[in-house]
């Protein structure tokens, strides 16, 4: 099972788009090309306002579910609901790979059986050091700080210095994926009380990405690494020790940033416009088209 999730609380997502259309033409074209990509059912995990326009609409979805109402960790954390399908759904739904909702596949792609765990890429040596160094060492000292006997939450690692991209994540072990995500939504609670402290520390354009870095692809390389997980990269533009599965960059896509460049948007809706006409011509029927 391939599951996507949108949590509105934290309203990131209308940041990163300037229109509603332009999110559903996103969601549409990145669910649709996984769902041939992985010849697999997908899921939405969100809530009642994303829930009832997504439900209105002949979307690629499987189903979609409107459980993150009831999601109350702080919206700060804005990648959070990753952790709570992992903690829930990992076992129901093996095997179970998250993906963004802003990812799209050009080809078809395998899983080879022997690898543990899946990710996007790795991120190490000048990607770390200007995305990961400061707030690694703050919520280090931070989750000391707040209790000395932090070591406990292991495997935090503040001398490793690799961290996985969670565009996508899978597990083979469904334990594992529990696991991993109760650490993190620990982590998270430990933390809350210092984030006011650790946004001074950031340029304000990074503060929002930096916030999630910690638990979310620090922490997996961290649990990856104590673990001496087999890892399987979709892009690898290096490597760096054990051994990779070598997947081919282009056949996949990750927006990130670049969902606020009109060209990317425009791509997406004609990629909608070409592989779902009926939901293309739904969406323009409605309100949501000029919104």
């Amino acid at each position: 099972m391939i599951v996507q999730t949108h949590w509105s609380k934290p309203y990131r997502w209308r940041k990163q788009n300037q229109s509603l259309a332009d999110l559903l033409y996103m969601y549409a074209a990145s669910a649709y090309s996984i769902k041939k990509s992985f010849n697999s059912p997908i899921a939405m995990i969100t809530d009642s306002s994303m829930a009832s326009i997504l439900t209105d609409l002949p979307m690629p979805y499987d189903f979609i579910s409107n459980e993150l109402d009831e999601w109350n960790v702080d919206p700060q954390w804005w990648a959070s609901p990753k952790f709570y399908v992992f903690q829930k759904y990992a076992q129901q739904f093996h095997p179970l790979i998250q993906m963004d909702t802003d990812i799209f596949f050009w080809e078809p792609m395998g899983v080879k059986s022997h690898v543990q765990l899946l990710v996007q890429s790795i991120e190490t040596g000048e990607q770390f050091e200007n995305s990961y160094e400061v707030p690694v060492a703050f919520f280090d000292k931070a989750l000391r700080k707040n209790n000395p006997t932090a070591a406990s939450l292991l495997p935090w690692r503040p001398d490793l210095r690799t961290a996985l991209n969670c565009g996508v994540v899978g597990f083979a072990e469904p334990a594992y994926a529990m696991e991993y995500a109760a650490m993190a939504l620990d982590i998270c609670e430990n933390l809350t009380p210092y984030l006011n402290e650790f946004q001074e520390t950031i340029p304000r354009k990074k503060r929002a990405g930096s916030i999630m870095v910690v638990p979310e692809q620090y922490f997996l390389g961290c649990y990856a690494a104590a673990k001496d997980m087999y890892i399987a990269y979709i892009s690898t533009k290096f490597s760096k020790g054990g051994q990779i599965v070598n997947y081919n960059p282009t056949d996949y896509y990750h927006a990130m940033a670049s969902k606020k460049d009109p060209t990317i948007r425009l791509s997406f809706k004609e990629l909608v416009r070409t592989e779902q006409p009926k939901l293309f011509a739904a969406i323009q029927k409605t309100a949501y088209a000029g919104l």
